[in-house]
């Protein structure tokens, strides 16, 4: 089972990719940048976790966040960021009754 875990991990990421290509594509400059951003927050938050005392007691895979080299950082990151943005479109089809719209990150219209 920990073999399929950087499987899915890996789909995220490519799923991502191609959702920011096809924003970007629309000219929805939004949803790219909605995007984006959530990957910098991912990479910001992976590398910024990576330098604190608990480092070393969070476990990522066999090894622990602070013994990550870089590329293991910016992956890690990179799917962070993917999970956020996949899960609430995942809660959005699930739950009818949610809404996931949120107002437009780019403009401060809302969001549909």
């Amino acid at each position: 089972m920990p073999d399929f875990v950087p499987l899915v991990a890996l789909g995220l990421v490519v799923k991502t990719t191609v959702d920011i290509l096809r924003y970007l594509k629309g000219k929805d400059w939004n949803g790219a940048a909605t995007l984006l951003i959530a990957w910098v927050g991912g990479l910001a938050a992976a590398a910024l976790f990576a330098q604190t005392d608990f480092a070393d007691s969070i476990a990522v895979g066999d090894q622990t966040l602070g013994a990550l080299n870089a590329a293991s950082l910016v992956v890690l990151g990179l799917t962070l960021g993917s999970v956020g943005a996949n899960a609430n479109e995942l809660f959005g089809a699930i739950d009818q009754n949610r809404s996931t719209a949120k107002p437009h990150l780019v403009d401060g219209s809302p969001g549909g």
